[in-house]
């Protein structure tokens, strides 16, 4: 795409984007969808008796901005024998169970994000970029379907994701494959002006991502209990 329809396609988000104050990560209606669906898979939905998934389902809030981290979901802070969350408290014992689950869903799916989360922002950090996938993505009606296995291969960069085995692993795996797609996406733009099939594409693969990791953490949490 020229320099030229990059500028026209920046013309039609601007104002969009002006009118979001702060566009971070995926917005409110795409955290609800993906919670939604990875509640009803079948390696998920058998844990949470009892739990008010309509109260999670709905909530469109953030997490305190330290559990908004890859560390914090690659090191397991949400498993208490983990250790302490990074602030000095353990933050089980402060939460219900469903204002652990909100932020627990909310934060394993912004690690999915391809730009300005991390781990992506290790290598794709724009604002303008990130606002812009999180307009598109919010606007969707309907959402990829989260994959009934622990593979993903990548459309554009052809690389398999597999999330199965030890949980060490998962996450390492998890983390190169969310770096993949970052660095693909930064690939297509341009000072990080994307075009919208550029945005849904990323946004396909990272929710699609976002879905698989929001499972392993889900059921590593309530086994983590048994």
């Amino acid at each position: 795409m020229s320099a030229k329809q990059r500028i026209r396609t920046l013309g039609v988000l601007f104002p969009a984007l002006l009118l979001s104050v702060q566009a971070f990560g995926w917005g409110g209606s795409t955290h609800s969808a993906l919670t939604t669906r990875v509640f009803d898979d079948s390696a998920v939905a058998p844990l949470l008796g009892g739990i008010n998934q309509g109260a999670i389902e709905n909530w469109t809030g953030e997490p305190p901005s330290a559990l908004s981290q890859w560390a914090s979901i690659r090191d397991r802070y949400y498993v208490e024998s983990a250790g302490d969350e990074p602030g000095g408290y353990d933050w089980w014992d402060d939460w219900d169970e469903t204002t652990r689950l909100k932020y627990l869903t909310h934060s394993a799916a912004d690690c999915a994000v391809p730009v300005g989360h991390s781990p992506a922002n290790s290598v794709y950090d724009n604002q303008l970029a990130e606002g812009s996938l999180e307009l598109l993505v919010n606007g969707w009606s309907s959402y990829p379907d989260i994959t009934d296995s622990g593979w993903f291969k990548h459309p554009k960069t052809k690389r398999w994701m597999k999330l199965d085995g030890k949980i060490s692993h998962v996450m390492d795996e998890f983390e190169d494959g969310v770096i993949d797609n970052a660095a693909w996406f930064k690939s297509t733009g341009w000072y990080g002006i994307h075009t919208p099939s550029e945005l849904e594409d990323a946004g396909s693969y990272g929710t699609s991502m976002a879905m698989m990791i929001m499972r392993v953490v889900l059921v590593d949490y309530f086994l983590s209990k048994e």
